[in-house]
């Protein structure tokens, strides 16, 4: 039996919630390709150029645009239709006489959404570490939700601590650690897009996720430690568009 390849197109009804397109409308659009982020955490490249910042009207300008290779995401490249786009990424456009940087965040209801931002050129991104573990040689390896992998680091980086990584080098910058009285970023659910000061953490189980508690300003909210992400020690590291 022949081998059947991923799919390359998806009806809009059944697009993932992050895409944030309107129902209605053409009934095809481009199928998001799992890569630097989770399908359903994601975007891809063509439905961003197309739909959001509205660089082109059709498919074949679409790819006219990527093969240009004016359009870079992280410092990089990027001419798949499919690739996927995600949180903090910074999105870089040579319009020749200028450049134009957005940085990719959460809206309200949950949609990413593009804004430009002045500081992005400096090609700063926030990752969150959501694996470690021990390698061949005896080395500690970690990993981040955008995909990045680090072969060697310190020991003191631990699992839901973010990291400040300069692009396209891949290099850490500095080390934001989950822990009380730093600024937290909330990407899912209610207050989706926030920013909060992280008041408490409850370990949690092998069965249970931890629980962290939120202050927003004179409240309080209780969520799980997988709907944050660590942006500062106070004020956030990179513009994302909010103010604490």
């Amino acid at each position: 039996m022949a081998k059947r390849c991923e799919r390359k197109q998806q009806k809009r009804r059944s697009v993932q919630k992050a895409a944030g397109t309107e129902r209605k409308g053409a009934v095809w659009i481009t199928r998001v390709k799992a890569g630097p982020h989770r399908k359903e955490e994601s975007i891809p490249l063509a439905f961003l150029v197309r739909e959001i910042l509205k660089l082109a009207e059709n498919r074949k300008e679409v790819k006219a645009a990527l093969n240009s290779g004016n359009i870079k995401i992280n410092g990089v490249a990027r001419k798949e239709l499919q690739f996927s786009v995600g949180l903090f990424d910074i999105i870089g456009i040579d319009l020749g006489e200028k450049k134009i940087f957005y940085r990719i965040v959460y809206g309200r209801k949950g949609r990413l959404i593009p804004i430009e931002s002045s500081d992005a050129k400096n090609m700063l991104k926030i990752s969150k570490v959501t694996g470690k573990r021990v390698v061949k040689g005896g080395k500690l390896q970690i990993t981040t939700d955008d995909g990045i992998v680090f072969p060697d680091f310190k020991k003191e980086i631990k699992v839901n601590d973010s990291l400040l990584i300069k692009h396209p080098e891949k290099e850490i910058v500095e080390i934001i650690e989950m822990k009380k009285g730093n600024t937290a970023y909330k990407v899912g659910g209610r207050n989706s897009g926030s920013l909060a000061k992280l008041k408490e953490i409850n370990k949690g189980t092998m069965k249970r996720e931890s629980l962290v508690t939120l202050e927003y300003g004179d409240e309080e909210a209780a969520t799980t430690i997988s709907k944050i992400i660590i942006v500062g020690k106070g004020k956030p590291m990179i513009e994302i568009g909010v103010e604490e």
